[in-house]
């Protein structure tokens, strides 16, 4: 298009996840290339911290519902006052007020809406309308899974398009791989075999303990690490106690620097139910790391069986077990599935082409 590009951003949960870190990356490199963006978030979040460090211009604000026309309004006034092109929305709740904007407030800015889980289908009026409003132009879907669910949902197939999620490959240069052994006092004669994933049911960090059990039995000289925190945490610390495996298992808890504990790990074991992608994974790749994973959504899209990493079926904990002792075990496939994953990522899951691939959609949109 030929007006140059203004974006209004909205993102509105408290916390940092995933999502969030794509939104940074996305932030980080349209302001690189000199695009014009502001950023409406919630007061109190942690995105507000992430633009006042960037300095990226924002408005914060309180959001006291997910259906709020005060929110909605805010959207529409931020719009008209900054001259934006388009509003690109980063979680469910953005696009309601979006598409709030558009509906009661006469927004008539094209609506991107970004899409990270499985398509839900709900019986109210809202969920049901707000992909296939007018205004709603694309809707970027971090995998082709993501993708598809989306399509089966909305009236405009077209509509949904992929852009896969990136990762940032300078954050694992130059880390000391025995800094993971120090801090949590972890022998040289252990093999590590983690994760990283918060501790909900989704995660299915039940089947990551009971997997533990079966590579316990095989190799007593493993030891597991979960990086992240989470609702589960105390019933899992329990069910670690029954397995009997409790003193071979640490909870580390939330971490800041990921990348720094990650590429202690010797095998990187990944049990989710559910994913849109999967960037622990991708994140797993970037520090090196062999993967074993359930073949939950998006996964199996970065992950290639016996080529980039070890697939298994959704709580098969023998499987998966079976797939971190063969990678333990078998010295040349582990270096190949290092090798390509790392190549695949290259390839297809930087940060760099995520915003690139976000710039093209920007422009094709009016």
């Amino acid at each position: 298009m030929a007006t140059s590009l203004n974006i209004l951003h909205i993102s509105t949960p408290l916390t940092w996840r995933g999502g969030e870190q794509q939104v940074a990356y996305l932030l980080l490199g349209l302001k690189e290339k000199g695009i014009t963006q502001f950023v409406l978030c919630q007061k109190g979040s942690k995105m507000e911290q992430f633009c006042i460090d960037n300095s990226i211009k924002h408005l914060a604000r309180k959001k006291r519902s997910s259906f709020e026309m005060g929110f909605a309004s805010t959207v529409k006034k931020v719009c008209v006052n900054n001259g934006h092109t388009h509003v690109h929305a980063h979680d469910s709740h953005a696009h309601t007020f979006a598409v709030l904007a558009a509906s009661f407030f006469d927004n008539k800015l094209p609506i991107i809406v970004s899409r990270r889980v499985t398509l839900n289908s709900k019986k109210g009026w809202l969920s049901k309308n707000k992909y296939n409003h007018p205004a709603v132009k694309k809707i970027i879907c971090v995998s082709d899974v993501v993708k598809q669910a989306v399509q089966s949902a909305i009236k405009k197939p077209e509509v949904a398009t992929t852009v896969y999620s990136g990762i940032d490959l300078s954050r694992f240069e130059n880390l000391d791989k025995s800094l993971l052994r120090s801090t949590f006092n972890i022998g040289n004669d252990k093999t590590i075999i983690g994760t990283v994933a918060a501790l909900t049911e989704e995660k299915d960090i039940i089947t990551f303990l009971k997997a533990a059990k079966a590579i316990h039995t095989v190799k007593p000289n493993t030891h597991f690490v979960i990086l992240g925190d989470g609702d589960e945490k105390d019933k899992l610390i329990t069910l670690a106690k029954e397995l009997e495996i409790a003193e071979s298992v640490t909870f580390a808890g939330f971490v800041q620097n990921v990348p720094s504990l990650l590429v202690g790990f010797d095998v990187f074991l990944f049990t989710s139910k559910n994913e849109g992608l999967g960037t622990s994974v991708l994140d797993a790749f970037a520090a090196k790391v062999p993967v074993v994973s359930t073949n939950a959504g998006g996964i199996k899209e970065s992950v290639e069986h016996s080529v980039t990493g070890m697939l298994s079926e959704i709580g098969d904990e023998e499987d998966l077990a079976n797939n971190c002792i063969t990678v333990i075990d078998d010295t040349k496939l582990r270096e190949q599935l290092i090798v390509n994953a790392y190549k695949r990522l290259e390839q297809t899951f930087t940060k760099e082409k995520m915003v690139a691939d976000t710039i093209t959609i920007y422009n094709e949109v009016d």
